[in-house]
């Protein structure tokens, strides 16, 4: 954990790298660079073309809801990984008699009770709908008062604009309707709901999406879910990260121009995990822009790197999400891989460092996953 020093000086070099962002946005000249990344944020169909791969996980997902008699889907994989853009791109990734609603579960007030639920699912129908036709909006009113009528009756009406389609809810950050319920504020009819939601709608499917599995949703979910089926979000792969370093986004303009062994150690560092890989680009981008560079090399891709670790809180996350127990593992580990003595370790602290993608092992030996990881844990841990 960072000390109150610690703190201090992460928010200095926070400081330090915005003000020179804003100071290079401010100075840019008609064709300068622009920096086409967004890291940190999800992915909206507006910047589809910043958005790479994952075709091979949308067909997995529509295999798997054809021949599985309509299974609930859990998409779950580590934060960052790109679970929320995903959902965003789904217009645009699954076949055309798909019509998939985005839901979050953070936003907005569909935590706060059963009827304030409903009427954020039949809002998420409504905004996708009013793209293509005119439709009549959801009343908060009928769903605060008989939540769960009021969505049959509005889903019965909405049908013929529907049509063949098939309705797709997809529910992210899904742990947060566990620990509504467990506070009280949401009760578990929302799952049984959903479960006869699928039972009675042929051309309705459903997917979860967050950190956890299944479980998250609270005691015995898998009586509401029978079906469920997990599926892992995970890294790009190799030449879908090297597509997003080289041609991030056409409207963007000209890049900087980066030699294939300046590629090669960038996805070794990051592992192809998307967020990093946006993360450094971003901050090579500035640097071009700051020091009017047209090539980059590996001294620029070492200052970026450093800055992200610097300044981002995604490592100081997997940290704190490791807890103590597992602390002790990732600094015996940032000394590079070794077997550890599993006898002495809770069997379920390496199981969540493993499915989380913190550490892997081959054979007997134990690695930190992303050598940037590694590198923030020996620089901020280890050495304090």
């Amino acid at each position: 954990m960072l000390e109150t020093e610690g703190i201090v000086e992460h928010l200095e070099r926070v400081a330090q790298v915005l003000y020179r962002h804003l100071y290079a946005a401010s100075e840019r000249q008609a064709g300068d660079y622009r920096n086409p990344y967004i890291a940190g944020n999800p992915i909206g169909l507006d910047r589809a073309a910043l958005f790479k791969g994952r075709l091979d996980l949308a067909e997995s997902i529509v295999t798997l809801l054809r021949s599985r008699g309509n299974p609930t889907v859990i998409l779950y994989g580590p934060r960052r990984m790109g679970k929320t853009s995903f959902l965003l791109q789904l217009p645009r990734l699954l076949p055309p008699n798909y019509l998939p609603v985005f839901l979050d579960m953070q936003q907005g007030g569909a935590q706060q009770s059963d009827g304030s639920f409903t009427y954020a699912l039949a809002y998420a129908i409504w905004k996708q709908l009013r793209r293509e036709t005119a439709v009549q909006r959801p009343d908060l009113d009928e769903h605060e008062r008989h939540p769960y009528t009021a969505m049959e009756v509005w889903l019965d009406d909405i049908r013929p604009i529907i049509g063949e389609r098939i309705l797709f809810f997809t529910i992210d950050e899904f742990e947060v309707i566990g620990q509504a319920i467990e506070r009280g504020a949401l009760t578990v009819q929302v799952l049984g709901h959903l479960r006869s939601l699928m039972q009675h709608n042929d051309n309705l499917n459903l997917m979860f999406a967050g950190v956890q599995t299944i479980d998250a949703l609270g005691p015995d979910p898998a009586s509401y879910f029978i079906s469920a089926h997990p599926v892992e979000i995970s890294y790009l792969h190799p030449k879908e990260a090297e597509e997003l370093i080289r041609n991030p986004d056409p409207r963007a303009g000209k890049m900087p121009a980066y030699n294939d062994e300046v590629i090669a150690h960038l996805l070794r560092i990051t592992h192809c995990q998307p967020y990093l890989v946006q993360a450094i680009c971003s901050e090579v981008v500035q640097i071009a822009i700051d020091q009017q560079l047209t090539s980059i090399k590996m001294d620029t891709l070492d200052q970026a790197a450093a800055n992200v670790l610097s300044t981002s809180l995604f490592f100081q996350n997997i940290w704190d999400d490791a807890t103590e127990e597992g602390w002790e593992v990732l600094r015996q580990l940032a000394a590079g891989p070794a077997k550890l003595n599993e006898m002495e370790i809770e069997e379920d602290v390496l199981d969540g460092l493993l499915r989380r993608h913190v550490i892997c092992r081959t054979d007997e030996v134990y690695t930190i996953e992303i050598p940037l990881v590694r590198d923030w844990i020996r620089r901020e841990i280890v050495t304090e």
